[in-house]
């Protein structure tokens, strides 16, 4: 018999946790957004190339802000104290679904527009160099970028989902648990 007490309070911990993983990410990205129309404002590039990478690097980031902003809302919406373990197992369900479909569309659009921004981005200083160091730079760019699409993104994903479906789990036994007392 799992106790409820303790399984409320994981619930409340895993949703102050995804909360501040939400806000650090906003944070992050909001930051990241201020220094890089900061360097396009002081280097004042030249090409045309470098601005439309800088602006597909902002709407990537915007886009993902955006969309965590959404599924954050879920998140404060429940108030153990004013919701049964029922509900918040249906918001719960609601979020990884949401959460899914975030990861699934959402970031592969952001890592399209972002990879396509930074190429573009890289023209204007990438021309000034032997051929053989632009070849280097954009090699070592595009390597990092698919460690990151193909390593640490399903990680990252895979990390995610082994929460949230534990939690629904936990919260599954919890509402059969009360359905059995009542």
């Amino acid at each position: 018999m799992p106790d409820v007490k303790e399984i409320i309070e994981k619930a409340r911990s895993f949703n102050a946790k995804a909360r501040f993983s939400v806000l650090r990410l906003n944070i992050v990205l909001s930051i990241t957004i201020a220094v890089v129309l900061g360097i396009l404002i002081y280097f004042k590039p030249e090409y045309l190339t470098t601005k439309i990478g800088v602006l597909l690097a902002v709407i990537a980031m915007v886009m993902v802000i955006t969309g965590q902003n959404k599924m954050i809302k879920m998140l404060f919406k429940f108030n153990s104290s004013e919701e049964s373990s029922q509900q918040y197992l249906q918001n719960l369900i609601l979020y990884r679904n949401r959460l899914a479909n975030f990861q699934r569309q959402t970031m592969s659009i952001y890592f399209a527009l972002l990879s396509l921004g930074i190429g573009l981005y890289m023209i204007e200083y990438t021309v000034r160099m032997q051929w053989a160091y632009a070849l280097l730079v954009y090699s070592i760019t595009f390597a990092w970028i698919a460690v990151n699409w193909f390593y640490f993104r399903p990680r990252q994903i895979k990390k995610q989902q082994e929460k949230v479906n534990e939690m629904i789990i936990q919260l599954e036994r919890v509402s059969s648990q009360l359905i059995e007392g009542a």
